[in-house]
């Protein structure tokens, strides 16, 4: 009995003693696996292993930098515990500016998920944390993740990130271009990116501070084909005159919150190879035999070229009439930008708005518009709004546009836009309409006077008064032509009462009255006023048979009279043939 436990108690201590070895061990393998190898890709390989194994071990149950198969994703976050491990980063970067994980898929093949975009592409994402702390508190990190667009061409891309995007390398600058797609929402719409350049002695770019804030926009993709919503993170590098040729390690340093202030952080890497570097062909030159100093170290100079220019392509006033503004009301106007070279972009433009006119005021908070870039013979838009005030004269004011922007070696150029608005004063023309019998006859003569005043602020011209309507006939247009502001005049008109001109000669009728004016410019502008009235028969004046009677009474004299002048000739007759006779 005695020997059966003492075999039962061996057994249980041996069994015991497994799992105790097989959780240190595999720490103490990560560790070391961590620390710098001289071996190239066999440390790559052991910092993969490592990340596996820390995985394993790690309380929070996330997956350490550089380990599974997350880490081979492009875009993807890399975990925070193996992250404060300096030397764990180590291992898993490249040696000697060379990416040994991506030496074999550098050729452009590309695949269609994000995982093979990292490896066809020169951008490869690194530890999402940065802070080196080892304390594993992970509760004020988002799960909001941040992954490359690799599907579409942006401005300043040659290829897209599948098809094995590079850095465009020319006229003495690298381009970087980062689009970054968000599996949630941040923080006002809104990142932070920053450059890593690595020892300032052999960087081959102007090495200073480069930092910025991305927004979330609307991109032009796929030579304007389409739209992307996007974190268009790009960098202009200016290439230093010692550089020399190389592939050159950038790494790109992404900050965010999310809507509930957890921190967002992952890093990117792209390579950048530099080639026809002064240096480098000033050491392939000959050496001058004539006696001279040499000037193998100097850097080429270079040939000036044009600049981009801006200017004002196209104006659009809003809110008024006809394209143009009205006295008394507000308005906006929309000015279109346009850079005019096709070859180099514009950024941190400045655009300061002036404007002489008293009567003109301007509504934004300021008079400054600030554009972050504008590319390529593309264009950009900002809207002005002003108050054009009642008492402003009609005319044309002119808006000036200041414009202050850096070309892309961050030089500082300047240019001028001017263009110009239309402030009418609205026309206030009022028209008296006089009162229509609602019974007229045929054949009446119906005599109509209008008063018409001009309220406006401005001359209203060839004010005319028009009358139309079925059996009604005006002898004439009721003009009284210009009319300066804050007069008032009256016209008169009249009008014959003919007959309806269908079957029925009387009846109802509807008349329009109508009047008309125009103003500095020659434009008309009319107002209408209806009426009614009836057209009855019409009325013939007949004489009362009494007085036909009394007429006939009063003239029996005339009768008397007239045959007694007739005897008196008859008589006169007789008696001067009868002396005719006595005498002969």
């Amino acid at each position: 009995m005695t020997k059966r436990i003492g075999i039962l108690v061996l057994a249980a201590v041996i069994g015991m003693a497994a799992p105790i070895e097989e959780g240190i061990i595999p720490g103490q393998r990560a560790v070391m696996a961590a620390e710098p190898s001289d071996q190239g890709g066999t440390a790559g390989n052991s910092s993969d292993h490592a990340g596996t194994e820390s995985a394993k071990t790690d309380p929070s149950g996330k997956q350490g930098a550089g380990g599974g198969k997350d880490a081979d994703s492009a875009g993807m976050p890399i975990g925070k515990e193996a992250a404060g491990s300096s030397a764990g980063r180590a291992a898993a970067e490249p040696a000697n500016g060379k990416d040994p994980d991506n030496a074999k898929t550098t050729d452009g093949s590309g695949g269609s998920d994000q995982k093979d975009t990292a490896r066809s592409g020169s951008t490869v994402p690194s530890d999402s944390d940065g802070t080196g702390s080892d304390d594993g508190d992970m509760e004020n990190f988002s799960a909001v993740t941040l992954k490359i667009d690799n599907r579409h061409l942006y401005d300043g891309m040659a290829k897209t990130y599948r098809k094995g995007y590079t850095p465009v390398v020319e006229d003495g600058k690298a381009t970087l271009v980062l689009p970054l797609l968000a599996d949630g929402e941040l923080k006002d719409g809104r990142l932070t990116a920053s450059l890593e350049l690595g020892d300032p002695s052999g960087c081959p770019f102007v090495y200073r501070n480069y930092e910025k804030d991305v927004r979330l926009t609307e991109e032009e993709v796929d030579d304007g084909e389409s739209t992307v919503k996007a974190y268009y993170v790009r960098f202009d590098l200016k290439l230093a005159s010692g550089r020399t040729d190389g592939v050159y390690p950038v790494g790109i340093q992404i900050k965010a919150k999310d809507t509930e202030g957890n921190h967002v952080e992952q890093s990117f890497t792209t390579y950048v190879t530099i080639k026809g570097s002064p240096a480098s062909k000033a050491s392939d030159e000959p050496a001058d035999d004539s006696g001279g100093s040499g000037g193998g170290g100097e850097p080429a100079e270079e040939k000036p070229t044009s600049q981009p220019v801006m200017l004002v392509e196209k104006v659009q006033v809003k809110g008024g009439v006809d394209g143009e503004a009205q006295a008394g009301s507000e308005f906006s106007v929309q000015v279109t930008l346009k850079n005019t070279s096709t070859k180099k972009s514009v950024q941190n433009m400045v655009v300061t708005a002036s404007c002489e006119t008293p009567g003109l005021t301007l509504l934004n908070e300021t008079n400054t518009t600030y554009i972050e870039s504008i590319g390529k013979g593309k264009t950009a838009e900002l809207t002005l709004r002003y108050q054009a005030g009642a008492d402003t004269p009609e005319g044309k004011y002119d808006i000036r546009l200041a414009m202050s922007y850096d070309n892309e070696k961050a030089e500082t150029l300047t240019s001028e836009g001017v263009f110009s608005v239309t402030v009418r004063q609205p026309l206030m023309v009022e028209m008296t309409m006089p009162a229509i019998q609602a019974q007229v006859h045929a054949g009446d003569t119906l005599p109509l006077s209008f008063q018409f005043m001009n309220l406006g602020r401005s001359t209203v011209y060839n004010v005319r008064c028009e009358l139309e309507g079925d059996g009604l006939v005006p002898g004439t247009v009721g003009f009284v032509g210009n009319m300066e502001a804050g007069t008032a005049q009256t016209a008169d008109m009249n009008v014959f009462v003919d007959t309806l001109s269908g079957e029925e000669l009387y009846g109802s009728t509807a008349g329009t009255v109508t009047l008309r004016y125009e103003d500095a410019a020659g434009k008309e502008y009319t107002q209408t006023f209806d009426f009614k009235t009836e057209i009855e028969k019409p009325v013939i004046q007949s004489v009362p048979a009494q007085q036909k009677e009394e007429k006939t009474a009063g003239q029996w004299w005339i009768s008397v009279a007239v045959a007694g002048g007739l005897l008196l000739l008859v008589a006169a007759a007789l008696f001067a043939r009868r002396r005719y006779h006595e005498v002969v």
